[in-house]
């Protein structure tokens, strides 16, 4: 019997995995065709940073009232809203491409009504995970969970391009549609395992539970908040490596490869915790993984050698999910079952929440301030560190960022203690 549950739990574990996979590239692809489309017409870094700046806004808008909102439905019925909300807005997409009116204004509406239905599905995805795994596999499959991404994002890349040669970016987006149904439709006939539902009387009472007991914890705020500095230090900085690259070797197939290499990475640091899973001292491993991440991006916005960029870009990329692992990681096994969704939600509006914030201040920082202040090659020894070509100034701030990061992980090591 004991038998029969396991392997019905891996069975929907694995099933569930498989549809995000499904919906992450067709979310990825749209994000590639509507980055080539967005920066041919306006060359901008600030209109093309403005959508994942609007995709990331509503959760920190509205985390902490979407997690009580979880925790009071079946988890199946949450993850079937949320693609199918996210569907919507795909669909939305396609219709105004279609009519000849589609303008980059209503682009931003679309993908903050997308990531209104993001904001419930990953904390709706993380909690029900919780249930599916123990504790002796939940870092492995937090590992496999964090090889997604970069998996679409080699993948999605290829089909995005081929589709938007010869369908434009009505095709990309069309694939992407049918992607969010498939998975919708999986996830219908699935069979979850029961899990509690909030019993308190309202939303507002169920959001102060949440909050109660992460005010309760010193070790998860400390986490909490340095996710947070960190995805702000990282977030806005890395959607720059598009434009940087382009600026410094000026080669479209230099940039995909980059790109690629950039994903690779991303992958096998997933797959180093799936392997290896997370050892008793974390904050060791955060420590080294994340202090790797800021050297790196200093050597990053310092190279100007094809070979040089790709390594450090691969030195950079490999800590994150190993970061993210430990993150959501420490939350499952940590918080009550049936706290999990509001506690997830209010903890990622916080860690990820910061994330618009960086997109909003990068592009207009690097447009206006730093690319013309470095091309005047007037900033001494900083000049001759990073440069006074273009993409100077976006180096300057990458290598920056990566210096904050060093700092602030060292100060994280020596005042939180997140062992066991």
């Amino acid at each position: 019997m004991e038998n029969n549950i396991k392997l019905n739990k891996n069975r929907l574990l694995y099933t569930l995995l498989a549809t995000q996979a499904v919906s992450i590239i067709g979310t990825r692809m749209t994000g590639v065709a509507l980055g080539i489309w967005v920066f041919q017409r306006t060359g901008h870094t600030t209109d093309l940073l403005l959508i994942p700046f609007f995709a990331e806004m509503p959760q920190l808008l509205f985390g902490h009232y979407l997690g009580a909102l979880i925790d009071r439905f079946r988890r199946k019925w949450v993850l079937v809203l949320s693609d199918f909300g996210q569907a919507l807005g795909t669909w939305g997409l396609i219709l105004l491409i279609l009519l000849g009116v589609f303008q980059i204004w209503q682009l931003y509406v679309i993908v903050f009504l997308q990531g209104f239905f993001s904001a419930i599905q990953s904390p709706a995805a993380d909690a029900t995970l919780t249930f599916l795994t123990d504790e002796s596999n939940r870092a492995r499959v937090n590992g496999l969970k964090e090889m997604l991404f970069p998996t679409a994002s080699i993948i999605a890349p290829v089909i995005a391009g081929i589709v938007y040669v010869n369908f434009g970016i009505q095709g990309v987006v069309t694939i992407d549609l049918f992607s969010f149904l498939i998975g919708s439709l999986v996830v219908i006939f699935m069979r979850f395992p029961e899990i509690p539902v909030a019993l308190e009387d309202t939303i507002s009472e169920g959001m102060k539970v949440g909050v109660r007991y992460l005010l309760g914890s010193k070790a998860l705020i400390g986490i909490i908040v340095y996710v947070a500095v960190i995805n702000f230090l990282l977030n806005g900085p890395l959607e720059l490596v598009i434009p940087y690259v382009l600026s410094i070797t000026g080669n479209e197939l230099i940039l995909s490869v980059i790109m690629a290499i950039m994903s690779g990475a991303a992958f096998l640091g997933g797959l180093l915790v799936t392997i290896f899973g997370l050892p008793k001292n974390k904050n060791r491993l955060i420590t080294l993984m994340m202090s790797l991440t800021g050297l790196s991006m200093i050597g990053f916005g310092i190279s100007r050698q094809v070979l040089l960029l790709g390594l450090f870009l691969v030195l950079c990329m490999i800590p994150l999910p190993v970061l993210n692992a430990v993150f959501r990681t420490i939350l499952q096994d940590t918080v009550p079952k049936h706290l999990q969704g509001r506690v997830f939600s209010i903890a990622y509006q916080v860690a990820y929440g910061l994330a618009p914030l960086s997109f909003i201040v990068v592009g207009p920082l690097v447009d206006q301030i730093l690319e013309p202040t470095m091309l005047r090659g007037s900033m001494g020894l900083i000049s001759q560190l990073f440069g006074d070509q273009a993409g100077s100034g976006m180096g300057l701030l990458l290598g920056f960022a990566g210096g904050i990061i060093v700092v602030v992980t060292l100060v994280f090591h020596y005042r939180t203690k997140i062992e066991g």
